[in-house]
């Protein structure tokens, strides 16, 4: 079974990772990053959003539905700011989701923060399946170098690529 959940008017808040970005380096960095681009954050909320999917939503899906439970059975996915999200999921209820999916992730929102974070977070090979992709024009074209960052994060920390991440790069195509 799939379930999508809708975004809520904070959508921005709602899904930029907090951990990463509680420092006050990070603020003032995520500060400037959303005036150059004139758009507004909301309120940073993430942390009660997946505490939302984990306590309330995933529960009711499970006695709803006829859904396989165990964590090697439950991945979280989005695109953009929710293949952050979803990354974030992962990293942060490793017992709860197995894998995700994160494509186009948006990485330069956060990508000088999320790095360092998932060194200290990410599991041992074999407990996770991750999935990256991007384009490489107009907005995608930005992700690249964040990307390779993570990917070679992974490659030092013995994750095995086919195994335990994929990432792809689909020239040609847009977010």
């Amino acid at each position: 079974d799939l379930v999508g959940i809708w975004n809520t008017s904070n959508r921005l808040g709602d899904y930029l990772p907090q951990k990463p970005l509680a420092s006050p380096q990070a603020q003032m960095a995520l500060k400037q990053f959303s005036e150059k681009f004139h758009f507004n954050i909301g309120e940073q909320v993430s942390d009660l959003y997946l505490k939302l999917i984990t306590e309330e939503i995933k529960p009711m899906i499970d006695q709803t539905f006829r859904t396989l439970t165990p964590k090697d059975q439950t991945g979280i996915m989005g695109s953009s700011m929710g293949g952050l999200i979803s990354l974030y999921a992962l990293m942060e209820y490793p017992d709860i989701f197995g894998m995700a999916g994160c494509i186009s992730t948006h990485w330069p929102i956060c990508g000088d923060y999320m790095v360092p974070y998932l060194e200290k977070v990410l599991p041992q090979p074999g407990q996770q399946r991750i999935y990256f992709d991007h384009g490489t024009r107009r907005l995608d074209r930005l992700y690249g170098p964040y990307q390779k960052k993570v990917d070679k994060l992974f490659t030092e920390k013995g994750l095995e690529f086919g195994k335990d991440w994929m990432s792809k790069i689909f020239p040609g195509d847009d977010h």
